[in-house]
């Protein structure tokens, strides 16, 4: 999952840059002008990550007391970071006003509406635990299951350091937040897989001689290759290759996709625009009965219906469908065994056939 998040432009991403960046600036040791300026930019990065994604405070929390009693930053580092924070203030607050088109603190908005007021709520609360087993079924076990364990194991041997900290955190800071999506985390990934890898060393030198946790190791490490290879070379949402062949299938067939409710290239909050060619007519239907009023006007037009589980996923009165393409290849899709596939979320793409 690691280049796929490293590559969307979103604020988790953005500010995640910008956070570590600054963490490398200021967690090198004070030293004279080049001091100065590697603070002044540290301080103006701060801000901008607290714009972008106000939650990173957490994050912030244990680099003040390094920088406070550890590393014990003069106060020309103090002024240098000040200075920063001050000009990023007002160049965030500038951009704020141009876009917004009046002043405003778009952080103390946040926090206040989501926190103070608790709008967040209203978008659905999870109890602490619930970054622990979502991450373990959208990490792909084994594999979720190992890095939780290294992460522990890391973060147990690493607690001293910063990046340990830091992630730490910004976790349980999460987690006291009732409103909760996986996104939320995704800022801390680079210090969450340097926490793994430091459990993996733990591991190395602990068990290098022990023939079944290096099997296992060698098991976890071929299986993550192949889902990275999967995984880069598949769309992120998988309905997009069904919108793909859709397009190449329109190509020798004048093509009508039908939905029921909503148009079929809708998903989540946004029409999908970009996926249709102009050879494809859209029905979106209110029943599946108003299907054999359209199919009358052209009965020559295949229509197809993208369902949601490989077997179809509604009865056409009249109409029985002809299985086109799914992403699972039909060895799998032949067996049905306990009717596994209608409590899966395996789509497919379908023709109606009077």
């Amino acid at each position: 999952f690691v280049p796929y998040i490293n590559v969307r432009f979103s604020a988790e991403t953005v500010s995640s840059v910008l956070f570590f960046a600054f963490y490398l600036l200021v967690m090198q040791p004070f030293a004279g002008k080049k001091g100065v300026w590697g603070h002044l930019l540290a301080g103006f990065l701060a801000v901008c990550v607290l714009f972008i994604r106000l939650q990173f405070a957490f994050a912030f929390l244990p680099i003040a007391f390094v920088l406070l009693f550890r590393n014990k930053t003069p106060l020309a580092g103090w002024g240098s970071l000040i200075a920063g924070a001050i000009v990023a203030v007002g160049c965030c607050t500038a951009i704020d006003y141009w876009l917004y088109g009046c002043y405003t603190c778009t952080p103390y908005n946040y926090f206040d509406q989501n926190i103070l007021q608790n709008k967040a709520a209203g978008f659905g609360t999870m109890p602490a635990w619930w970054y622990i087993t979502e991450f373990i079924g959208k990490g792909v076990p084994p594999i979720s299951i190992g890095l939780l364990v290294l992460y522990v194991l890391g973060t147990a041997k690493q607690i001293k350091h910063p990046l340990a900290q830091i992630t730490l955190f910004f976790i349980l800071g999460h987690c006291a937040i009732g409103h909760k999506e996986m996104r939320f985390l995704y800022p801390v990934l680079p210090s969450f897989l340097w926490c793994c890898f430091a459990g993996l060393d733990y591991v190395l030198q602990t068990y290098n001689a022990n023939k079944p946790v290096l099997t296992t190791l060698k098991v976890f490490t071929w299986l993550n290759m192949a889902l990275l290879c999967f995984r880069s070379l598949t769309p992120a949402h998988e309905r997009i290759a069904y919108y793909c062949f859709i397009d190449q299938y329109s190509r020798t067939h004048p093509t009508t996709v039908v939905g029921i409710g909503q148009s079929p290239y809708f998903l989540d909050v946004i029409e999908l625009n970009f996926y249709k060619r102009k050879g494809i007519a859209i029905a979106t239907l209110n029943t599946e009965q108003q299907l054999d009023s359209l199919y009358r006007q052209h009965p020559a037009r295949p229509y197809l219906y993208i369902s949601h589980t490989a077997p179809l996923d509604r009865s056409w009165q009249g109409f029985k469908g002809e299985r086109l393409y799914s992403l699972f290849p039909n060895f799998i899709l032949q067996n049905n065994f306990n009717h596994w596939q209608e409590r899966s979320d395996i789509w497919a793409v379908y023709r109606l056939v009077k």
